[in-house]
């Protein structure tokens, strides 16, 4: 029987196996749950995620064209503070995606240009 509270290190261990690695152990602050390649993830696990991100995914995939992967950008505004932006999308989509870059040379190159771009509040 599982540990009271340990629910959330065994949907840890699955995300990094469907990735085919481990769990990154050295947790804490500053240190990710699941380290990939140009990736840092961090794995949030609850009972229920709000209707509303279950609703913009359904209408994501609703709106599909020929096969294309549904996705959900969802953006903060408020006055006087720059929009804040996010991505949704399903899990396998994800690893698909993950495993495709990976294996191209430039993904170091992406990843760098990316976390450049979030630190300058490109996103």
């Amino acid at each position: 029987m599982a540990r009271p509270g340990a629910s959330w290190k065994v949907a840890e261990r699955n995300v990094a196996e469907a990735f085919g690695t481990k769990r990154h152990l050295e947790q804490g602050r500053n240190s990710p749950d699941v380290r990939l390649p140009g990736w840092s993830l961090e794995v949030k696990k609850r009972k229920r995620l709000p209707a509303w991100l279950h609703g913009f995914m359904k209408q994501a995939r609703a709106n599909v064209l020929n096969g294309d992967l549904p996705a959900v950008v969802m953006i903060e505004t408020r006055p006087g503070v720059k929009a804040k932006r996010l991505v949704m999308m399903d899990f396998d989509a994800f690893v698909v995606i993950v495993e495709g870059l990976s294996g191209r040379a430039g993904l170091a190159d992406a990843a760098e240009s990316a976390v450049e771009a979030i630190a300058d509040g490109d996103s």
